[in-house]
């Protein structure tokens, strides 16, 4: 999704300039668009530019929808991003090729502007819920088992994309001296209280931040780590 705008990204793949100008006026006030004239041109673009949704026409010269809509389904970065093929009334009928090269949808010509912006609105939305219910499982594997906060993984793997994407951030890392001692001293079930009472303080203070711009995990090893 786009940041600047927080508007999703539509690329428009069609060999008919009118057709692509038509479709960015449609979806001018919601998302934000991207044209390429060619299925070649689209595959270019799908792998320097992060796209949510193709609007992808089917008959075009050189590659035409069916070649390109499988050679996004065939690439690891790409195989997620949901395509509505634009088509002819008289190609309606061929659906099912469509559907069996891994598209979600069909828009027919001419084009119907509620239509069209109630079916990409439609598969931009299933996308964001599908990712997010992917997120919260791989949490879930990842998670602390005494806090429920993520994990090793998920700490690392945000620290790593703050870092590759640049993003200025502050990292916090607190750690509770001579833990293995009171471990030792008083049982690991009083250790636990420990940590969840630590994990406690720890959220109630980041939710003085906006949870978009603010992270806090548990590492398995018992220690705490803060990413603001």
């Amino acid at each position: 999704m786009n940041m600047e705008n927080m508007k999703p990204v539509i690329l428009i793949v069609d060999d008919v300039p009118d057709n692509i100008r038509m479709l960015i006026e449609i979806l001018k006030e919601d998302f934000a668009t991207i044209p390429a004239t060619s299925g070649e041109t689209a595959l270019e673009k799908l792998a320097n530019t992060d796209i949510d949704l193709v609007l992808l026409d089917i008959l075009m010269p050189g590659m035409d929808g069916y070649e390109t809509c499988q050679a996004i389904r065939s690439n690891p970065k790409t195989v997620d991003i949901p395509v509505i093929f634009i088509t002819a009334l008289s190609e309606v009928m061929d659906n099912a090729r469509g559907f069996d090269a891994g598209a979600v949808d069909y828009i027919s010509k001419p084009f119907n502007p509620a239509t069209v912006r109630a079916r990409i609105k439609n598969q931009v939305k299933l996308r964001q819920v599908m990712a997010e219910n992917e997120k919260l499982y791989k949490l879930a594997l990842d998670s602390n088992p005494i806090s429920g906060l993520p994990g090793n993984n998920t700490i690392r793997n945000t620290i790593d994309t703050f870092l590759k994407d640049n993003i200025e951030a502050v990292v916090v890392y607190a750690d509770l001296d001579n833990f293995k001692a009171f471990n030792d001293q008083y049982g690991f079930a009083h250790g636990d209280e420990v940590l969840l009472f630590a994990s406690t303080v720890l959220k109630n203070v980041m939710g003085k931040f906006p949870e978009e711009c603010s992270f806090l995990g548990l590492p398995i090893t018992h220690n705490i780590s803060l990413d603001i």
